[in-house]
């Protein structure tokens, strides 16, 4: 009520105030009411002075239009090639200077971080000596620098309880070892797939945790050990070492030592008569064994022994359903694998032609330990040719065709020095026997006993010429490899992984596989030309370290890690 008073009075004050004059308009100048003088007073336009371009201006604006163009993209060219430094340091700030996100500080982690590493295989030193055991023993020494690595493997003691297992170590690599001898067989399928195997190797995985499962072989111990890698989501990572999983022999090596040039379920059931429970099985070992024995002395024609390999016998039909088992399982087994490595491409193109997708496979050929520099003997008076053989002594390393070639090469030219030992072989009881007396009479062939890997230098270093007769597909052979080292040459068979590695006429030579004739001229070549030899030992070919090997490994072992 009183504020309405109020505003009342105040209203009437100021109309009394504006009646009298009080809130005129103010005059303007000379009388001008102030609205007009507050009126805008026109202006006049007033142009621009036009600087004066500068010199370089004006010489482009002589320049035709063409012309201008082009030194102007030049001009602009120059200015970004300037600017460049100062701008990539900016961004490479920026980068550096963004906070790293919880994802990025994971992934870096795991990229630092030591792997676990398991390596499962059928052997292991000491107690086998074989190519791909010592290539395992010397991966799991160069991984331990870095992360923490176990092998499981078999062992064969009839002493020993069935599937005991032991835990122990061997040069510094923690090992576990199963016993199995095969005692308990009562089936094909056991030869391949064992429950108990695979149950003690899935109970060793959960003990160690790992990351990744490298499997290098699975022949003796249980195609399900990949299972159960799978099972506990471990990445697996299988290195195809030789052709055990298209091949129960697993050298694609008939019993009559004939090539099995393509994989057949039917040619393999023929094979593997002998071992499986079928009628005439038996009967057909027997005209097996004396077949190979008699290829021994008098090798038959490549097409007559595979017509002769080919014949049916009873019982066929069920060896070929056992066959075909043990093919699904394989195939079943190798779905479970994450990545293949194949050492040379030429298995890793059988194994597509079987049914493996190529983009599954690696190919990366192993890595080798460089040994210690080793002087080269003195020859003092002997000038012959010093030949070697380095290897297991059983009939598909071809030794008896490097002996039957060197039969014919006299005494006062060359000398063959035969290092290794003789291991069991299907259908050949008394190899051994077989090469000494090949050799027996023959004072410049001399058969020495195993030898160690380090024991590898000093016997290289005696050698003029390495010797690999295989006559089955070899992969990536060891001795090949460990004779480059050596700035030794090599004579190798012309097929399989070994014409891959070896070049003929540049580190080497080659010649037909299981042909003693064509050995031995290789051999009379190098007699006869001391030049070549030379040369060829200069040119040998380059061989992946070890160290970084197992450095490309360990990118593949991360990338399941993180899969």
């Amino acid at each position: 009520m009183g504020q309405g008073r109020a505003r009342g009075r105040l209203r009437d004050r100021l109309r009394a105030e504006r009646g009298r004059g009080a809130l005129a308009p103010a005059a303007g100048p000379r009388g001008v009411p102030a609205r007009a003088a507050l009126a805008p007073r026109p202006v006049r336009a007033v142009r621009p002075r036009r600087r004066a371009a500068p010199p370089r201006r004006r010489a482009r604006r002589a320049l035709a239009p063409a012309q201008r163009g082009a030194v102007r993209l030049a001009a602009r060219a120059a200015r970004r090639r300037a600017l460049a430094p100062a701008r990539a340091h900016g961004r490479a700030r920026a980068r550096g200077a963004a906070r790293p996100t919880p994802r990025r500080r994971r992934r870096a982690a795991r990229a630092e971080r030591p792997l676990r590493i398991v390596h499962a295989l059928h052997a292991f030193p000491p107690d086998s000596r074989a190519g791909s055991e010592n290539y395992v023993e010397a991966l799991a020494r160069a991984q331990l620098a870095r992360h923490e690595v176990a092998v499981f493997h078999r062992v064969a003691h009839p002493e020993r309880p069935e599937y005991a297992v032991e835990e122990a170590e061997h040069a510094g690599i923690p090992v576990v070892r199963i016993n199995r001898t095969f005692r308990d067989l009562v089936s094909f399928r056991d030869t391949y797939r064992s429950d108990a195997v695979a149950a003690a190797f899935g109970a060793f995985l959960d003990r160690f945790a790992p990351d990744v499962v490298h499997f290098h072989h699975v022949t003796c111990l249980s195609t399900r050990c990949v299972h159960e890698a799978k099972k506990r989501g471990v990445g697996v990572v299988f290195t195809l070492h030789d052709f055990w999983l298209i091949c129960p022999r697993g050298q694609r090596l008939r019993r009559d030592l004939s090539l099995c040039e393509r994989h057949d379920d039917r040619d393999c059931a023929r094979c593997m008569a002998h071992q499986l429970p079928v009628r005439g099985g038996h009967a057909r070992v027997a005209e097996l064994d004396a077949r190979a024995a008699r290829m021994a002395r008098w090798p038959l024609p490549r097409g007559l022994a595979q017509r002769l390999a080919r014949r049916p016998f009873g019982g066929e039909a069920a060896a070929l359903r056992e066959i075909r088992d043990r093919t699904e399982e394989v195939r079943e087994m190798c779905a479970q694998v994450d990545r293949f490595v194949s050492p040379s491409a030429f298995l890793r193109d059988r194994f597509v032609e079987w049914g493996l997708d190529a983009a599954r496979i690696t190919v990366a050929d192993n890595g080798f330990v460089a040994p210690a520099a080793v002087a080269r003997e003195p020859r003092g008076d002997d000038a012959r040719l010093r030949v070697v053989y380095l290897g297991t002594w059983i009939p598909s390393k071809g030794v008896h065709v490097l002996l039957e070639a060197f039969r014919g090469v006299p005494g006062d030219r060359a000398v063959l020095d035969v290092h290794g030992y003789a291991a069991p072989f299907d259908g050949f009881p008394d190899y051994e026997g077989h090469l000494r007396r090949l050799a027996a009479g023959a004072p410049h062939v001399r058969l020495h006993g195993p030898y160690e890997p380090e024991d590898v230098p000093r016997i290289l270093a005696r050698a003029d010429v390495l010797v690999v007769p295989s006559i089955w597909y070899e992969n990536s052979p060891l001795t090949i490899h460990e004779a480059f080292l050596a700035a030794v040459p090599v004579v190798a068979s012309n097929h399989g992984g070994m014409r891959e590695f070896v070049r003929h006429g540049v580190d080497g030579l080659t010649f037909r596989a299981g042909d003693p004739r064509a050995l031995r001229a290789a051999l009379e070549r190098l007699i006869a030309d001391r030049g070549l030899l030379a040369k060829l030992a200069a040119s040998r070919a380059s061989v992946v370290e070890m160290g970084e090997h197992a450095r490309r490994l360990e990118g593949l072992y991360r990338g399941l890690a993180r899969a």
